[in-house]
């Protein structure tokens, strides 16, 4: 007993032998189709994996605080929580402390957090500073093709300035 394996193009090739011009092409349009519907599948995973700034400046945060000895303490504001750090908080344990306290402004007299992530640094520009900016998906440009895809800064790593070091 032997056994033939043949490739799929031999199959089609052979199977479209016996069908009419006319099939062939609507066979060819359903290809096409087909193609274009994964390209369209993997641009929107593309796009989805945008959605989530506060992973990537968590991650942006990480990479940042990782050369320092002394323990961090990190604050994360309300929108970068509900963009994705969540899932990615627990990379670092140990010496590294978290906080997503509400409270935390920057009306506050003091600055207990060495970085913080947040969606506005000008509230916090008196003793913090920009370290890494977090682009995320705004919109898709239909204008013209190939399509753009249009990304803003969402969120900001930022480092306390050293006249507010304790």
């Amino acid at each position: 007993y032997q056994r033939r394996v043949h490739g799929i193009r031999n199959l089609t090739y052979h199977s479209s032998e016996h069908i009419p011009d006319k099939s062939k092409k609507l066979y060819s349009l359903l290809n096409i189709g087909l193609l274009m519907s994964i390209l369209l599948c993997f641009s929107f995973a593309y796009i989805s994996s945008l959605n989530y700034p506060g992973g990537y400046a968590l991650q942006e945060l990480h990479n940042v605080a990782q050369d320092t000895s002394i323990p961090n303490q990190f604050h994360l504001d309300v929108y970068s929580t509900m963009t994705g750090i969540t899932r990615f908080q627990k990379m670092y344990c140990g010496q590294w402390s978290y906080s997503k306290d509400p409270q935390f402004n920057s009306t506050s007299s003091e600055f207990p957090y060495n970085y913080i992530i947040t969606n506005v640094p000008s509230n916090y520009s008196r003793a913090y500073s920009k370290v890494r900016t977090i682009t995320a998906f705004t919109k898709l440009s239909l204008t013209h093709f190939p399509y753009v895809i249009m990304t803003e800064p969402q969120l900001y790593v930022m480092s306390r300035r050293k006249i507010y070091e304790m």
